[in-house]
C-alpha cells in the first residue's frame, strides 16, 4: 500500500498499482492505468475540512473506506487483484 498526505489533513491509502493525482484544493483523482479491463476510469474525490464526496467510482474499485480520523482506504475489485497475482504486478 502507498500512503499519501492530502489537503485538509486527510490521508489516503491505495494499492501500489493505482496512480494518485491531487492538488491543494482537495481534488483527488485515482487511476488504475492498466488497460486490460477496458477504458481507464478515474475515482474522483473532493475533500474539505469536514467532508469527502465521491464524484465517480469506477468498476475496478471494490470499496472506499473512510474513517472518522480522516483516513481513506481504497480497495481494488477481486478480479483485479487476481489478475495482478497472475501477471506478477507489484503490490
Amino acid at each position: 500500500m502507498n500512503t499519501f498526505n492530502l489537503a485538509y489533513e486527510w490521508t489516503l491509502n491505495t494499492p501500489k498499482s493505482l496512480t494518485v493525482l491531487t492538488n491543494e484544493f482537495g481534488q483527488v483523482g485515482i487511476i488504475y492505468s492498466e488497460k486490460n479491463f477496458g477504458d481507464t476510469q478515474t475515482l474522483l474525490l473532493q475533500l474539505s475540512e469536514d467532508m469527502l464526496s465521491m464524484n465517480s467510482i469506477p468498476h475496478h474499485i471494490e470499496k472506499v473506506d473512510v474513517s472518522l480520523k480522516k483516513v481513506i482506504t481504497v480497495s481494488l475489485a477481486h478480479y483485479i487483484i487476481e489478475w495482478e497475482k497472475d501477471n506478477k504486478v507489484p503490490k
